[in-house]
């Protein structure tokens, strides 16, 4: 009995171009072998039939093949790949939209953090966890960069309000206590002090010991004199002035107000640490929007 033909094993898909171009070059190559057995050049008729068949077999494989293939496409995208690739902008797009609304977030948390800090250094409570909570948001909107940037600054002034944030730093109303309480020792002082004027020596003396002093817009850099305007500084809410007059104090008179004087600067640097952080947030927040807007716009 007659083996029977076995048909063409086929390795690559039937379903792509190039498996039609391989079928196509043995159907010419068996049509080859059967125009040479006709012209006599020594293939049995057994082997012509089977090569009729194998042609035949082929010829029906090629003609159930699919022939609507996507143009420079080689065969037929998976249509769970067609899917995905389908929905990817609109993805895209989703993730930006939330990458925005993030964005926005921190801004907002950022606006509310630095405001309790605030409120906490005004308050002359101990500030720390207010601080670490802004430290933490300004992260998510800067990196420090360069010196003098913005997201450098802004690590600046949070360095410079640490200082004070486990204590806090005394109000405006517990300066001007401490500073009348402090008063006697200051003129003390003055009047012990051997490089006095003996007049400015012996008012000191006397108003530290009847506590009766002058006071109001004194003339002159006398002890006394730097005092009562410091005095009148505080009274007009203007601290930075007030310590000015103080500071310049010298000798044993500035130690007798050295208590007040640290005080009165760990206020001023907690103040200016915040004025210096609320302009470095609000430079970072404008580069950040004029970025996503210049980015809106080229989208």
């Amino acid at each position: 009995m007659a083996k029977q033909p076995v048909a063409p094993s086929i390795v690559s898909s039937p379903s792509t171009p190039a498996a039609i171009t391989a079928l196509e070059d043995r159907i010419q190559a068996l049509e080859r072998a059967r125009s040479a057995g006709e012209s006599g050049d020594g293939v049995s008729s057994k082997a012509l039939n089977d090569l009729e068949v194998r042609v035949a077999e082929l010829e029906q494989l090629v003609s159930n093949l699919p022939t609507d293939f996507p143009a420079g496409i080689g065969g037929q995208l998976d249509p769970n790949l067609e899917n995905h690739l389908s929905s990817r902008p609109s993805d895209l797009e989703q993730r930006v939209a939330q990458a925005e609304r993030r964005g926005a977030g921190v801004q907002i948390a950022l606006a509310f953090a630095l405001g309790q800090l605030r409120a906490g250094v005004v308050d002359a409570r101990s500030y720390g966890s207010e601080l670490d909570r802004v430290s933490a948001l300004s992260a998510r909107v800067a990196e420090p960069f360069q010196s003098g940037s913005p997201g450098a600054r802004m690590v600046q002034a949070i360095d410079q309000l640490r200082a004070s944030s486990s204590t806090g730093v005394p109000t405006l109303a517990e300066l001007q206590e401490s500073l009348n309480r402090a008063a006697a020792d200051i003129l003390r002082a003055a009047a012990l002090n051997p490089d006095s004027d003996w007049t400015d020596s012996l008012r000191a003396r006397l108003s530290s010991v009847v506590r009766v002093r002058r006071t109001g817009e004194l003339e002159g850099t006398d002890p006394e004199a730097r005092l009562a305007r410091a005095e009148a500084r505080l009274k007009e809410g203007n601290l930075a002035a007030a310590y000015a007059e103080l500071i310049a104090l010298e000798g044993p008179v500035q130690s007798a107000a050295s208590g007040w004087l640290a005080a009165a600067e760990a206020r001023i640097k907690a103040l200016r640490g915040l004025d210096a952080l609320d302009t470095a947030i609000a430079d970072v927040l404008a580069a950040t929007n004029r970025l996503s807007a210049a980015n809106g716009e080229g989208g």
